[in-house]
C-alpha cells in the first residue's frame, strides 16, 4: 500500500524526547502516533497528510511544509522558503488529525516536512521527512526571442506563454516573470511581463553598447518555468542556410535531370540573390582522375529564397566518358557545388550534395511473395513479379521475358513475354511431367548502360508419397 511508505512515526531513531533538564535525547520506547502522507505531492493542488494516535494522550504538533536549495560553487549557499507552518492541539479525543497541505504551483529546490511538539507521556518529539517527490501538473510554459543572435545596442524582444494539459493558453493574471542571465551569469534584467489582451507576454530588454558577448539566458516563470538562450556577438553578418533538392537517382535512359536550391536566413527571411552550381560525377573505381569529373556548370538567380535548375547529362553517356568511365557500370554520385551570395554580397554560403546515385538500370525486378514456393511435376506454376521503378521511368506497358527451365541433364526451356501492368507482371507454366527441377528467369531488354535487367527463382519440388509431400529441393528466391 503506497500510504505504508510513510509511516514515518516508526521510525523510532529519528525521533526525541525530553528530560527534565527539556534537552532532546533519542527515544526507545514505541512511538504513540503514526504519520501517513500519500506517496507524491502534485503541484497547484491540496494535500492531506494524516496523524493517527493509538492512545488518548493530549499534546500538540507543529507541521513545517518548506522547500530549499542549496549551492556548492562558487560558494556554498542556502535558501530555505516556509510553504505552510501550523500547529494542532491534540485532545483526549483526537484519534485521526487532517493535516491539508497546499503545494505551490511553481516547482523549486527539494521539499520537505518537519514534525515537531509535545506529547504527554510520550515527550518531545522532532523529526524531518526524506525529501517529498512533487509531481509537476499537465501546465507547460515556452519563452522565445524574435531572433537568435543580436549585436550589442540592439533590443532583445522576447515573449512567454503558458499552456495546460488541453493545449489551451492560460491567462496568468499576475503575468510572468522573466529573467535574464549574462554570459557570467549575473542577472541584467528582471521584470514581471503582461498583457491583459492576451495569453502571450512580451517583453524587451535593451542591450547596452558595452554588452558582453556570449550566451544569455532568458527564465521566464508562469505556471512552470521554462528557459531559452540567445547570442550577442560584436558584428553579425546575415547568416543563412543552403539546400540542395536533386534526384534520389539516375538511370542510363535519363537525359534531363531538375532540381531546386533554397536559401533561407537564420531569422527565417527568404534570401535573393546568386547562385552557381557545379557538377561532377565521383566514381571512386576510376583512376583517370584524382578527384571527381567536373562535366558542367550554370549560373542562376535566387528568387524568394528559391532558384530552380535543370541540366542535359546526355554528355555522360558519350564514347568518350563511357572510354574513362562508365557512372552506369560502377558505384558512382552525382555531386552538385551551389555557391550562394546574397544580393547584397555580404555572404556567401557555399553547399555541397553528392546524394544522387547513378543506377545501373532504371528498373528492378522481383519475384512477389504470391508467386509458388512449390512446383508439382505435371501441375500449373504461378509466378507474379513486381517492376519497380529506380527513377521516373514508367513501367507499365513494358516486356518482361520470362523462362522457365526444368530439367537437369537435359534442359527444357519455355519462355514467355509478359506485358507489365500496375507495376506487376504474371504468368502461369505448365510444369513437364518429368520435371525434377525447375528454375524461372525474368529479364528485361532495356537501354541501360551495363547488364540487363534480371531475377531469378528456383521453387522446391514436391513428390507425391502415398498421402504425404515430400520436400525434394528448397531455395529461396533472390
Amino acid at each position: 500500500m503506497a500510504l505504508l511508505r510513510a509511516l514515518l512515526g516508526l521510525m523510532v531513531a529519528m525521533c526525541l524526547v525530553t528530560g527534565e533538564d527539556e534537552t532532546l535525547i533519542p527515544t526507545t520506547g514505541m512511538p504513540p502516533f503514526m504519520f501517513l502522507s500519500p506517496p507524491s505531492f502534485k503541484a497547484g493542488h491540496t494535500t492531506n497528510l494524516k496523524l493517527m494516535f493509538f492512545t488518548e494522550y493530549t499534546g500538540n504538533m507543529t507541521v513545517r511544509y518548506y522547500n530549499f536549495t542549496q549551492q556548492y560553487y562558487p560558494e556554498r549557499l542556502y535558501f530555505e522558503d516556509v510553504l505552510m507552518e501550523e500547529t494542532f492541539h491534540i485532545t483526549e479525543e483526537s484519534k485521526i488529525v487532517d493535516i491539508p497541505v497546499k503545494v505551490p504551483d511553481i516547482i523549486r529546490g527539494q521539499h520537505k516536512i518537519k514534525y515537531s511538539g509535545h506529547i504527554e507521556g510520550f515527550g518531545r518529539f522532532q523529526f524531518e521527512s526524506g525529501t517529498v517527490s512533487v509531481r509537476q501538473t499537465g501546465y507547460k510554459s515556452y519563452v522565445q526571442t524574435d531572433k537568435p543572435v543580436y549585436k550589442p545596442g540592439q533590443p532583445v524582444r522576447f515573449r512567454g506563454f503558458s499552456i495546460d494539459s488541453d493545449l489551451k493558453g492560460l491567462t496568468l493574471p499576475e503575468g510572468m516573470k522573466a529573467t535574464i542571465l549574462n554570459p557570467d551569469n549575473v542577472k541584467v534584467y528582471e521584470e514581471t511581463i503582461f498583457n491583459e489582451n492576451s495569453v502571450i507576454h512580451g517583453g524587451t530588454f535593451l542591450l547596452a553598447e558595452e554588452a558582453k558577448v556570449g550566451i544569455y539566458t532568458i527564465r521566464a516563470t508562469g505556471r512552470s518555468v521554462v528557459s531559452c538562450t540567445f547570442s550577442v556577438e560584436e558584428y553579425v553578418l546575415p547568416k543563412f542556410g543552403v539546400e540542395i533538392e536533386g534526384p534520389k537517382h539516375i538511370g542510363a535512359a535519363d537525359t534531363i535531370i531538375r532540381g531546386k536550391v533554397t536559401a533561407t536566413y537564420t531569422y527565417g527571411k527568404p534570401v535573393n540573390g546568386r547562385v552557381v552550381l557545379k557538377f561532377a560525377v565521383d566514381n571512386k573505381q576510376q583512376s583517370m582522375y584524382s578527384g571527381a569529373y567536373h562535366f558542367q556548370e550554370l549560373t542562376t538567380e535566387l528568387v524568394e529564397g528559391e532558384a530552380d535548375w535543370e541540366i542535359d547529362i546526355t554528355d555522360l553517356t558519350t564514347r568518350k566518358l563511357k572510354y574513362l568511365f562508365n557512372p552506369f557500370c560502377t558505384p558512382s554520385n552525382l555531386v552538385i557545388a551551389a555557391s550562394v551570395t546574397d544580393d547584397q554580397g555580404a555572404f556567401n554560403i557555399e553547399k555541397t550534395d553528392s546524394s544522387t546515385q547513378f543506377t545501373q538500370s532504371s528498373l528492378k525486378l522481383s519475384f512477389n511473395k504470391n508467386t509458388q514456393k512449390n512446383y508439382a511435376a505435371g501441375f500449373p506454376y504461378y509466378v507474379e513479379l513486381d517492376v519497380e521503378a529506380l527513377t521516373g521511368t514508367g513501367v507499365d506497358g513494358m516486356s518482361v521475358k520470362l523462362t522457365m527451365i526444368s530439367g537437369l541433364s537435359d534442359l527444357k526451356y519455355v519462355t514467355r513475354r509478359v506485358t507489365v501492368s500496375d507495376g506487376k507482371v504474371f504468368a502461369l507454366f505448365q510444369v513437364p511431367e518429368d520435371a525434377c527441377a525447375v528454375k524461372i528467369t525474368a529479364e528485361m531488354d532495356i537501354e541501360a548502360a551495363c547488364d540487363e535487367v534480371f531475377a531469378c527463382f528456383q521453387p522446391e519440388r514436391l513428390v507425391s508419397k502415398g498421402d504425404e509431400f515430400v520436400r525434394f529441393v528448397k531455395s529461396e528466391p533472390r
